[in-house]
């Protein structure tokens, strides 16, 4: 386990969280067998997760207890549809409605990922992220909501497609009452350009993850209406330590026909992998996730029901990494 490197004031906060995580470990291994291989691969996990807490300084941020995922602290935001996608990265709970972990705030946003996706503002994801994890900044200690003019824009661009799906805009994403001076709230973006959000026809996969993979060429957008590129490379980091775990072999084939839909001989442009893989890496890395990301579910994106079956040995319903296409 990577030596602490914290300074003492922070210790008993790390402390705090390992025994947390120590009871969560404790409670969901009991209905594994206790064989030398889950004795290695919890381990693993163990020594991923002291890095991510203590001593890894690529993941952790400066606020002196950004590990944790309770209330009375700041933390690193750590739920995928705002991780890296947003213009900060450390947050505080509880927020103002009383969430006091972003396990609870992830239950809120899963329904609110689709509008998120469908691109009709990157302001709408700073509004959504900023009025459930507001940014916190240390000097001097405070949590800055999004501006008005964030809400207002987020809402003329993303209000009609919100109505047009039969939802009504979220009244906690109201934005009379909202602070209007810059230096006091999570300001307005820049609207992306057409060209960076361009439909994708069996083009090349240029997402690094996938560079190893034997179906080379995937479109855009995606199932969850994703077509920028670099918004999709930044959301599938999120997935680095479950990769690194070693969890299933077929995870990156999962993520890679997900993010980006496998393009089979231009003649099948959106081709899913099969439901049975999906299954397969869920069973064999949700525990892994659970314990690597503290305490959050399985990603919605990635639920099974989402994806095709095969209907048998020659059907061409969805993808397999074994298939010679």
């Amino acid at each position: 386990i990577p030596t602490l490197h914290k300074t003492n004031s922070s210790l008993s906060s790390q402390h705090r969280v390992g025994g947390t995580f120590l009871q969560h470990l404790d409670k969901n291994l009991l209905p594994l067998k206790t064989t030398m291989a889950a004795f290695f691969r919890i381990a693993a996990i163990m020594t991923m997760y002291s890095s991510y807490c203590y001593g890894d300084a690529t993941v952790m941020t400066s606020a002196s207890d950004s590990s944790s995922t309770v209330g009375d602290g700041p933390q690193d935001v750590i739920v995928p549809m705002c991780q890296n996608l947003i213009t900060y990265n450390v947050t505080k709970l509880p927020n103002s409605f009383g969430h006091n972990t972003q396990v609870e705030v992830y239950r809120v946003l899963e329904p609110l990922w689709t509008f998120i996706d469908f691109g009709c503002s990157t302001n709408f994801r700073q509004l959504v992220c900023g009025t459930y994890l507001p940014e916190y900044r240390p000097d001097p200690p405070r949590v800055l909501p999004p501006c008005k003019k964030t809400c207002v824009k987020a809402k003329k661009l993303c209000g009609r497609v919100i109505k047009q799906s039969g939802t009504k805009w979220p009244k906690q994403l109201k934005c009379r009452g909202l602070p209007t001076q810059r230096d006091t709230c999570i300001d307005l973006i820049p609207e992306p350009s057409p060209n960076q959000t361009k439909h994708t026809y069996c083009e090349d996969n240029p997402l690094p993850i996938c560079q190893n993979i034997a179906f080379r060429k995937g479109s855009l957008p995606n199932m969850f209406f994703q077509r920028s590129l670099q918004e999709i490379m930044t959301e599938m980091q999120f997935y680095e330590l479950l990769i690194q775990s070693g969890c299933s072999p077929n995870l990156v084939f999962l993520l890679c026909g997900t993010y980006m839909p496998f393009c089979i001989k231009n003649e099948n442009p959106f081709m899913l992998p099969c439901q049975e893989l999906c299954k397969s890496v869920q069973t064999d890395c949700e525990l892994d996730f659970q314990l690597l990301y503290r305490g959050l579910p399985w990603p919605s994106k990635l639920q099974c029901h989402r994806y095709p079956t095969r209907i048998n040995a020659t059907s061409l319903t969805c993808v397999m990494p074994t298939d010679h296409i």
